[in-house]
C-alpha cells in the first residue's frame, strides 16, 4: 500500500508517485511512521552566529569599537566572517546615511563601523593585525 505524505490517504499499489487529491508524494511508509512536519524551518540546531556575552546579571557586555571597514567589495564581510569563525560576535553600525544606502543599494558608501564585546577586543585586534604590524611590535 502507498500513503500520501500530506493528506495521509491510502492508495492501492500503483504506478503513481503523486497523490491525485493534494499532489503530495506517495510513500510506502505508514502515516504513523512518517515524520511530522516541522512547525519552524531553517537550521535550528546549529548556532550560526556566536552569542553576545552577558555579565552575571544577564546584561549584555558593552560594545567596543574595533575598526572602520570599507563596504565596497568584500572587505567588511570577510572581516566579519573571520571574527565570527573565531567565536567573536560582531555588531555593524553604518555612519551617516549608510544604513539607507545598505537597504536601497545593497552597500553603504560611508563604510561600516565594527564593534565587538569589550572582553574580546584584544583578541579581535590581534586577528586583524597585519604581519608588518606584528613585526614592528616585535622589534620594539
Amino acid at each position: 500500500m502507498l500513503w500520501c505524505e500530506k493528506c495521509r490517504k491510502e492508495f492501492a499499489d500503483s504506478q503513481q508517485t503523486r497523490c491525485p487529491h493534494c499532489g503530495g508524494m506517495l510513500q510506502k511508509i505508514a502515516p504513523e511512521e512518517m515524520e511530522s512536519a516541522k512547525v519552524s524551518w531553517g537550521r535550528q540546531d546549529e548556532k550560526l552566529e556566536p552569542s553576545w556575552p552577558r555579565d552575571k546579571e544577564g546584561t549584555p557586555e558593552p560594545a567596543a569599537f574595533l575598526c572602520e571597514s570599507s563596504h565596497f567589495g568584500a572587505d567588511g564581510e570577510i572581516t566579519i566572517s573571520m571574527l565570527r569563525a573565531f567565536g567573536i560576535p560582531v555588531l555593524q553600525k553604518y555612519p551617516g546615511d549608510g544604513q539607507l544606502g545598505k537597504v536601497v543599494l545593497g552597500f553603504s558608501g560611508y563604510g561600516v563601523d565594527l564593534y565587538v564585546p569589550e572582553s574580546m577586543l584584544e583578541l579581535a585586534q590581534e586577528l586583524l593585525a597585519s604581519p608588518e604590524e606584528e613585526e614592528q611590535e616585535g622589534d620594539r
